[in-house]
This record gives structure tokens, C-alpha cells and sequence, in this order.
């Protein structure tokens, strides 16, 4: 699961935290390859597996790098008309309910 920082402004300090967020984003991470799960996660119930190898080529990850166009997962904090994402797919909506437009992302740098 996620960790890391949490940023919390207190007072007049909370004026320029948005200053101060900005900027590019470093994520470091482990996965595991081979299952998919309902929420996309770790934590998920398993729906899915495959005994086929992933070979993750350099040709492969480029299609990752640059700017790229991202549909948030349903289980995300992110609000639709309102709500969040996670209460809506907690009730069992999915993409097919709910239209979850992309948002725009830039990967710096990817590599395995």
C-alpha cells in the first residue's frame, strides 16, 4: 500500500501549500505481475490470473513515457458529481456506470 509524507498546513500556512506541492512527483514501486483484482490493488479479491510471462522490453515501456492520458481506478478519492470514486464502485458501479474522463500525466522516467 501507498506511503509517504503527509503535508499538513496549519494556520496561514495553509495559503501556500498549493505553492509548495506543485512540481513533479516521485513514485518508487513493487509489484507483482500474474493476478488482477476488483479494486486493482493488493487487497482486492483476485479475478483474474495468467500463468503467461511478462517480458518488460525497452520498446514495451516507452508506450508508458511522456505525456500520457490516465483513467483514475474506480477505487480512488477522486469526486464524480459529488462522490467519491471508491463509495460509488463500494456500491458496485463501474466504468460502465460511472464516466471517469482521463487526466493528463507526464512519466519522466520509467524503469525496471
Amino acid at each position: 500500500m501507498a506511503t509517504g509524507v503527509l503535508v499538513v498546513g496549519i494556520g496561514k500556512g495553509t495559503r501556500v501549500m498549493a505553492d509548495h506541492l506543485k512540481g513533479p512527483k516521485k513514485y518508487e514501486a513493487t509489484f507483482e505481475v500474474g493476478y488482477t483484482t476488483d479494486t486493482l490493488d493488493a487487497e482486492g479479491k483476485v479475478t483474474n490470473t495468467t500463468s503467461s510471462p511478462l517480458v518488460l522490453s525497452p520498446s514495451i515501456l516507452d508506450g508508458f513515457r511522456g505525456p500520457i492520458m490516465q483513467v483514475p481506478p474506480m477505487y480512488s478519492a477522486i469526486r464524480k458529481d459529488g462522490r467519491r470514486l471508491y463509495e460509488l464502485a463500494r456500491e458496485g458501479k463501474g466504468y460502465s456506470d460511472v464516466v471517469v474522463p482521463a487526466r493528463p500525466v507526464h512519466v519522466h522516467e520509467l524503469a525496471v
